[in-house]
């Protein structure tokens, strides 16, 4: 069962505890989610997925303000009867 269980995580990584248990049976195994939580620890398996907020900028990357100084050049100061 180890076996079909590394295989099925070199095809597919993104599989966790619940996809893993799901084809484990259709396989004709016996299991139930925490025992193969319990070996996919063992084997040092774990699921690949998105982490949060990782479309976000690195705050040291991007401190300056998202337009920076580029607007200045095109503000000039007006009057008030200016349009």
């Amino acid at each position: 069962m180890l076996r079909l269980m590394d295989e099925q995580y070199l095809k597919t990584p993104f599989y966790g505890s619940r996809r893993i248990t799901v084809h484990l049976r259709q396989q004709g195994f016996s299991v139930n989610r925490q025992r193969v939580q319990r070996l996919m620890h063992q084997l040092g398996l774990q699921a690949i997925y998105p982490k949060p907020k990782l479309s976000q900028p690195h705050p040291e990357q991007n401190s300056k303000n998202k337009f920076g100084t580029s607007l200045g050049r095109f503000s000039r100061s007006m009057s008030l009867n200016e349009a």
